[in-house]
């Protein structure tokens, strides 16, 4: 599926650099659990929060559930930016497009209110192509990103 472009969403118009961090929230769910990868609310100044679904297709609630979590850790508010992945909206069952669309509408609903309510002036980048979702673009975790809000790009810097 083609992509409709990035959605910037508590975009103040400015550059935001940092470090990538995270995952699916399939790994997310892990980390909260474990606490052995997750940063110190500290550690995590200058750091960019990668985000997206894997081939679980997990349900929205889920979506709600990790970020609430995120949130009432003290977490979510200390990133400079979000980068969510597009969904994946297709594995073993066929949907149709507007299922598809549906699905992806619910997942960013869920997060734009968790940000809200813990990150309101935290900038998110919602439909990034990178992790399950195809085409795929590589987001190496420790990496570096610049991204530009008011022009709506984003550069990795090696």
């Amino acid at each position: 599926e083609k992509n409709k472009g990035w959605k910037f969403y508590n975009s103040d118009k400015r550059f935001i650099e940092g470090k990538l961090f995270g995952g699916s929230f399939e790994i997310m769910t892990t980390h909260l659990m474990y606490e052995k990868y997750l940063p110190k609310p500290e550690e995590i100044k200058g750091n960019i929060l990668l985000l997206e679904t894997a081939q679980e297709m997990p349900q929205s609630y889920w979506i709600d559930w990790v970020s609430m979590i995120l949130g009432e850790r003290g977490l979510l508010d200390k990133f400079e930016a979000v980068i969510m992945g597009r969904p994946k909206t297709r594995y073993f069952e066929e949907k149709t497009i507007e299922e598809r669309e549906k699905y992806r509408k619910e997942q960013k609903k869920k997060l734009k209110a968790n940000m809200d309510r813990y990150a309101p002036s935290t900038p998110v980048v919602f439909d990034f192509d990178f992790g399950h979702t195809e085409p795929i673009s590589p987001m190496p975790i420790g990496g570096k990103i610049k991204i530009d809000t008011q022009r709506q790009k984003a550069k990795l810097q090696y």
